[in-house]
């Protein structure tokens, strides 16, 4: 779009043009983001595909801490599993879409946390061991 503004100033004419470049459409976000914990270091993501998208990055954050990407490539599939979750902790998660051309968009922000991890069986075994009802005892004859 081309605008030409005309202005008299001590008798002269100035001509300005301002040339402005379109406006690009916004891109859809991905929608429907759920990030469910299946265990102490794991939880899996979906999200809804938005129209024309071409990949996928999924970034993270831990506690308050700013969103890194997670993914290492960028991935076509609309779920992944975060594997390396840290036990116990609130998580933030957001998926930013790729569009043709080098448009991206960013999704909603969505929480969980990650239950505790449980005790090993090592530490049972040694809590048992310890205890006066636990241990053995020569029988009488």
């Amino acid at each position: 779009m081309r605008v030409d503004l005309q202005s008299k100033l001590s008798g002269a004419i100035i001509l300005m043009s301002l040339w402005a470049a379109p406006i690009e459409a916004q891109q859809p976000a991905p929608g429907n983001v759920q990030a469910i914990a299946s265990g102490p270091t794991t939880v899996k993501l979906s999200w809804t595909a938005p129209a024309a998208a071409n990949g996928y990055v999924v970034q993270r954050g831990i506690s308050q801490n700013a969103l890194e990407r997670l993914t290492p490539d960028k991935i076509t599939a609309t779920a992944y599993t975060d594997a390396a979750a840290p036990a116990a902790t609130a998580l933030r998660y957001r998926v930013k879409a790729f569009f043709a051309g080098g448009a991206t968009s960013l999704s909603a922000i969505v929480s969980v946390t990650t239950p505790t991890a449980p005790a090993t069986l090592h530490q049972g075994i040694s809590r048992a061991s310890n205890s006066r009802a636990h241990q053995l005892r020569p029988a009488r004859r």
